[in-house]
């Protein structure tokens, strides 16, 4: 059986919870987890750049 979490009041500022991941979430759940672990596209990759 699953215990049930609480919800710690005290610590609000250690969750992350922005605008971008909002948007995220709503477009894409994928999108917001590469995002939130800060997993992104090569900047330097020609053929990325091409695939844009």
């Amino acid at each position: 059986m699953q215990q049930k979490r609480s919800f710690d009041w005290d610590n609000l500022d250690t969750i992350r919870i922005t605008g971008v991941k909002i948007n995220y979430l709503y477009v894409c759940e994928r999108k917001l987890w590469l995002f939130d672990r800060g997993i992104s596209l090569e900047k330097e990759s020609d053929k990325v750049l091409l695939g844009k």
